[in-house]
């Protein structure tokens, strides 16, 4: 499987949410992503901090998730969708995320070749 050049950087923002992402979707266009941990380096992947202003120290790593992104608008820089997944942090604890938005979320300007 060939493996996309471009890649969609989302990150919400911790000032109007504690609990934020940052994911790299590994595409430009609406539709499904999916996450694993088989190997992250070469496909998409992201952490969840569920209190980044709190305690930015307790991340935890995606290793199993799908992003629905069902819009995308590089020009103002938003991106909308939904997402589920396990996401499991540096001791070994798991969350599972059931009902993840992304709701103007914030795009990295333009699309980034890697």
């Amino acid at each position: 499987m060939a493996i996309s050049s471009e890649w969609l950087n989302i990150t919400s923002n911790m000032h109007d949410e504690p609990r934020t992402i940052n994911v790299n979707l590994c595409g430009t266009s609406p539709g499904n992503y999916a996450i694993d941990d088989v190997d992250p380096g070469a496909r998409s992947h992201g952490a969840f901090f569920p209190d980044y202003i709190g305690d930015m120290t307790n991340g935890y790593a995606f290793i199993k998730a799908v992003f629905n992104i069902t819009s995308i608008d590089t020009i103002k820089g938003i991106v909308n969708g939904k997402f589920s997944g396990t996401v499991r942090n540096m001791v070994g604890q798991t969350l599972e995320i059931t009902d993840g938005r992304i709701v103007n979320g914030s795009l990295k300007a333009g699309v980034t070749r890697y």
